[in-house]
């Protein structure tokens, strides 16, 4: 098995797998060992949790030489309560889990040769050519006509360019041009796009700056939204804008500001290495995820579950949310919940397999998706049948 195999059969499946398989002593051990590796793999992490972390795996390892005979139990775990000191030197482990020679082959397999005779120059050539793209771009755009731009994204990757210029003004109007998206005119800062699933949740309008490596949108022909579709984009916008005079598209008075209901969909969109995709009402990968929400009290905070229908881009008419008027959604169906969580020990959610009725929070700015989800399917005592979550790990390459 693979690396990212071993770590889909710990994370994903062997909570569930192994639940009524294992001695119930023996899964609470093993869970130990899940929990810290959920913490471990995420691309960051806090103080609080690398503590946290480390106590589970100092738990697992002192209940594993309880539980395990010593002269058949072979395991090198001596790095395991050194992880704690490594991540504080150098950074989370998902920096640098990967051996770079590993990477750079897989790099260069990936470089198209005829196999003849001197496919070693051929190689190197195109690894430097690779290596300084960005150092050529940064050459031509003070020259380079706006008109030109889209080819020169798609001679040297619109990833690669990104990269290179995603924190300068000069980048941040060759943007505008190139992927013809206004959101990409304003710097994008990686912390506050973090911080929108996060922290700021509650203020984020869907307007806001996206990864320039997102970029260009892969749109379809501009089409209307279902009227009742419509009508909680319209209430979301009355609500996040404060602004009740919002009308319906097929209300508008002489002074008044209409919210448009002509979309244009996506089929999937890609945010910092995450793939997001609709799933248009059928089971996909891709389309399960989570965001938070205040309660109904708003006593506390909690990450609700939801499958992305689609994906789309409205833009606001009569400029009633100022110059940054193109918003960029997912329209979702949140599951309900169940007080009853049987799995929460082993980090395993439970739903239901119903959606609550569709309102204004199934429009979601596609900046407060929090993670994606792994799901499946659990048959409670009484033959019931409920939905298994997993949180998974919210990739962020940059």
């Amino acid at each position: 098995m693979k690396a990212d195999e071993w770590k889909s059969w710990c994370l994903v499946y062997s909570p569930v797998l192994l639940r009524g398989r294992l001695p119930d002593i023996y899964l609470r051990n093993w869970i130990c060992f899940v929990n810290a590796c959920h913490l471990l793999s995420s691309p960051s992490i806090s103080t609080e949790d690398l503590d946290e972390a480390h106590r589970s795996l100092e738990a697992f390892c002192v209940e594993c030489e309880v539980l395990y005979d010593l002269d058949l139990l072979l395991p090198n775990m001596h790095l395991h309560l050194h992880l704690k000191e490594t991540i504080v030197s150098f950074g989370p482990v998902y920096g640098y889990w990967l051996f770079s020679f590993e990477r750079f082959n897989g790099v260069l397999k990936n470089y198209a040769t005829n196999w003849r005779d001197g496919f070693e120059a051929t190689y190197m050539r195109r690894y430097l050519e690779d290596a300084y793209k960005s150092d050529l771009a940064r050459a031509i755009i003070p020259c380079i006509c706006p008109s030109h731009a889209g080819l020169l994204v798609e001679l040297i990757g619109s990833s690669v360019f990104s990269a290179s210029f995603a924190f300068s003004a000069s980048f941040a109007s060759f943007a505008s041009s190139a992927s013809s998206a206004s959101s990409a005119s304003s710097a994008f800062v990686l912390d506050d796009f973090i911080a929108s699933a996060n922290t700021n949740f509650d203020i984020t309008k869907g307007n806001e700056p996206l990864p320039p490596s997102t970029f260009p949108l892969e749109l379809e022909r501009e089409t209307s939204m279902k009227e009742s579709e419509y009508l909680n984009l319209l209430a979301y916008y009355q609500e996040t804008y404060d602004d009740q005079a919002l009308c319906h598209y097929c209300q508008p008075g002489p002074d008044q500001k209409m919210v448009n209901n002509r979309i244009q969909k996506m089929k999937s969109i890609h945010l910092l290495g995450q793939v997001y995709k609709g799933g248009d009402g059928m089971a996909k990968r891709g389309s399960y995820i989570q965001a938070l929400f205040r309660t109904s009290n708003d006593r506390y905070i909690n990450a609700y579950t939801g499958q992305i229908q689609y994906l789309f881009v409205n833009t606001a008419t009569n400029s009633f949310a100022g110059h940054l008027s193109r918003h960029v959604f997912a329209y979702v169906r949140w599951y309900k919940e169940t007080k009853l969580q049987p799995k929460v020990n082993e980090g395993v959610e439970v739903n239901e397999k119903d959606f609550v009725v569709e309102n204004i929070e199934s429009i979601l700015p596609v900046h407060r998706i929090l993670v994606p989800v792994a799901i499946g399917e659990h048959r409670g005592a009484r033959g019931a049948i409920k939905m298994c979550i997993i949180p998974l790990s919210r990739k962020i390459y940059i």
